[in-house]
């Protein structure tokens, strides 16, 4: 669901190196992607697990050097993390007591009823000018995994 957002991410921040992050399910679908450089897997069953896990993952996105945070999910987590690491910049939505992490907030209209999860991250990016035509819902593939679809569905 997050991958019109990214490409609106990527055109309006063409030279920018752009971070995933993004739990083990899902990181595989970002890798390889266009419009992404990198990958960081956040496990929270694994070692990021616990309060000292999230300190764990935030003392490595804070050896990054990273000046923005672009918080699509709604999980406290995913505003708890950026703030740990110190990113200086973190845009997202103002809900489940996340606000007091975030540097910048969103807080739709309540009236304004979203249809769907890819609408909700774009209205957030307009919400913060970071505009664009957003592309459809997009998954590249390598070679090699064409290959083994085409194994599989043979």
């Amino acid at each position: 669901m997050t991958t019109p957002a990214i490409g609106v991410i990527r055109r309006h921040f063409p030279n920018a190196e752009i971070t995933i992050l993004a739990n083990p399910l899902v990181a595989a679908l970002f890798s390889p992607h266009d419009w992404v450089d990198r990958v960081i897997v956040f496990d929270r069953n694994g070692r990021h697990r616990g309060i000292f896990g999230r300190l764990r993952l935030a003392r490595e996105l804070r050896n990054e050097s990273f000046d923005l945070a672009i918080i699509l999910p709604n999980s406290f987590d995913s505003a708890l993390v950026p703030w740990l690491a110190g990113i200086p910049s973190r845009l997202g939505k103002s809900s489940d007591g996340r606000g007091l992490l975030l540097s910048e907030r969103y807080q739709p209209d309540k009236s304004v009823v979203i249809s769907h999860e890819v609408n909700y991250y774009l209205d957030l990016l307009r919400h913060f000018g970071i505009c664009g035509q957003a592309g459809k819902l997009q998954l590249f593939t390598t070679a090699d995994e064409e290959l083994e679809a085409e194994k599989l569905l043979a």
